[in-house]
């Protein structure tokens, strides 16, 4: 697992930023190489705040996600269909604390998150998990099935001004019960905010070396990845782009 130099940034705790939970929000996605992420850090360290949870900033996180039997969600993400949703269940490590998530992505371009807290329990969808989906979403739990897992460590950094969120995910893991894909040198960065203008030293950051956005999805991408009778003919210039500058390793075993 690789880690990175990040203690100098000052911490913000999970309590105080609860005006910057952004569940309505514009999401901007970003792939940069791990060897490029220590010098990007280091230029906005006076700008942001970094999540801290028992004196650490880089957080492990594991993920379920779930779809129908014919990858429904993964198909209208695929077509380019607006008015989609994702629905995933997720662990944060270092607490033990596990949330049922759904995201819908609108024909605004905007992303709406729900959220409940769930016993740790990803096999199964309990009767309140099952009302929850029912109600913020059009799916009834007995089409889904958990279909992709996955690891990763994160940064979430706040900026001073408590307008924008940022995630930095690393050490990406996708797996499922035969197949597992490492992802050691892709970075995905992950810039939000209530409004499209509101400044961000790290959006700066990345413009200054030239890095664009990409429009990552982490279920998509992992799946397609993990999945090889699945359609991607929309996803096959990324997932060339992945292979041809990211390290990609598979293996054929269970994660321990």
């Amino acid at each position: 697992m690789k880690r990175i130099e990040s203690s100098f940034f000052k911490p913000i705790h999970i309590d105080q930023i609860d005006n910057v939970k952004l569940m309505d929000r514009t999401d901007t996605k970003y792939c940069i190489a791990f060897n490029q992420l220590q010098e990007i850090l280091n230029s906005i360290s006076t700008d942001y705040y970094a999540l801290s949870i028992e004196n650490m900033n880089q957080l492990k996180y594991a993920t379920t996600y779930y779809d129908t039997y014919h990858r429904q969600m993964y198909g209208n993400h695929h077509r380019g269909k607006l008015n989609r949703y994702k629905i995933r269940k997720r662990t944060y490590l270092i607490s033990d604390t596990s949330f049922l998530e759904v995201k819908f992505k609108s024909n605004k371009g905007r992303t709406i998150k729900n959220r409940m807290e769930i016993p740790q329990n990803f096999q199964f969808i309990t009767f309140d998990e099952q009302e929850f989906i029912s109600n913020n979403t059009p799916y009834k739990s007995h089409q889904l099935y958990p279909v992709l897992n996955n690891r990763f460590t994160r940064i979430t950094l706040v900026n001073k001004r408590l307008k924008e969120r940022c995630t930095i995910d690393f050490n990406l893991r996708f797996y499922n019960d035969d197949r597992l894909v490492k992802l050691d040198d892709l970075v995905i960065v992950e810039v939000k905010t209530g409004k499209r203008s509101e400044h961000s030293s790290l959006v700066n950051a990345l413009r200054e070396r030239k890095i664009l956005p990409c429009g990552f999805s982490m279920y998509c991408i992992g799946l397609s990845l993990i999945e090889d009778t699945l359609k991607k003919n929309a996803f096959k210039p990324k997932l060339r782009a992945i292979h041809h500058k990211f390290k990609t390793t598979y293996q054929l075993q269970e994660v321990v």
